[in-house]
């Protein structure tokens, strides 16, 4: 079986050491994305980690695949406490 897994925001050192404003976003640790993962490979071809990005894919999917990208990436740049950039 062959997985994609959709880990969301996960409390990674690396992510850590980027200094993000991390309160106040869904997180998960990587031992509970890779678990969910392995307990959910013949679920596949996609699996969407943890409950809370679960229902914030839900909201997300039947966005048009540009309006979902900018929405995703204005919310990317408030964890990193910066103003995402309009595009034309």
């Amino acid at each position: 079986d062959v997985l994609a897994c959709v880990a969301g925001a996960t409390r990674t050192p690396s992510l850590l050491k980027t200094g993000a404003r991390l309160e106040g976003f869904f997180m998960m640790e990587p031992h509970e994305v890779a678990a969910e993962a392995l307990a959910h490979i013949a679920d596949g071809p996609m699996w969407v980690a943890g409950e809370g990005n679960r229902e914030i894919a839900a909201r997300f999917w039947p966005v048009p695949r540009v309006e979902f990208v900018r929405r995703l990436s204005a919310r990317n740049a408030q964890m990193m406490g910066r103003v995402p950039q309009e595009r034309r």
